[in-house]
């Protein structure tokens, strides 16, 4: 969607219509910046809960950092496909503490799809469970790390010792470096109300996991992506 950078920052000096704001999706908006995204973050900072920012190709860290000083009662954030966020700059959001700067948020769904391949670690998913487990209070449902290079099953037990009653989906497709031994471990020690596995493009991923997983037989688990077993044998499971 094309906005020009005047009707942005008429909409964004709106303080009496955003002020009380819970979700705010700005996606894919021709015009956004760092600048004019930083005071719609202000205006909202008490309110917002949900916030989808995703395919915005010129957001930086910058973006990042407004995001960490404003709005620390975030439970949904969506940042899929921004290509310029760096791995400094999306552990500083979840690092904490950081002198100056209140506390990260606490999330329960994290969506980084196919942002930079080598952005998202293994340290910075352990700011990022250590943040939403914090004094037990908040944990995480839903994340999406699709794309990323640089996971490994270190993130997998992560989220087993964080939220293992919590977490309901989880995307790792092409991650390459998630193996069978790391889901066979999430899945055998995750609660049932984990229901959905996506790992297309896994292709390191053999009939070891496949179709042996603790709740193989269960049929309350999904696994995605599985288009081709080891064995030749078709499946989308």
């Amino acid at each position: 969607m094309k906005f020009s950078n005047d009707h942005l920052n008429i909409i964004a000096n709106s303080k009496d219509v955003l002020k009380s704001l819970k979700s705010l999706t700005l996606k894919s908006i021709t015009g956004l910046t760092d600048e004019i995204l930083a005071k719609f973050l202000e205006i909202v900072h008490e309110s917002l809960e949900e916030l989808n920012i995703a395919f915005n190709y010129t957001m930086t860290d910058a973006t990042l950092s407004s995001i960490r000083k404003y709005n620390q009662n975030l439970k949904t954030l969506v940042l899929d496909g921004n290509k310029d966020f760096t791995a400094a700059g999306l552990e500083t959001l979840f690092t904490h503490p950081l002198e100056g700067l209140p506390p990260p948020p606490k999330l329960n769904y994290l969506k980084l799809a196919s942002i930079d391949h080598e952005a998202v670690t293994d340290d910075f998913l352990r700011l990022v469970t250590a943040s939403s487990s914090f004094n037990g209070r908040h944990s995480l449902v839903d994340i999406d790390v699709q794309g990323s290079t640089l996971v490994t099953d270190q993130m997998l037990e992560q989220l087993v010792e964080t939220s293992a009653r919590t977490l309901q989906n989880i995307n790792v497709s092409y991650c390459p470096l998630i193996s069978d031994k790391g889901l066979g471990y999430m899945v055998s020690k995750m609660g049932n109300q984990l229901t959905k596995i996506k790992v297309w493009g896994c292709a390191q991923l053999t009939d070891e996991f496949f179709d042996g997983h603790d709740r193989v037989n269960d049929g309350t688990l999904e696994i995605i992506g599985a288009w081709m077993k080891k064995s030749g044998t078709s499946t989308l499971r």
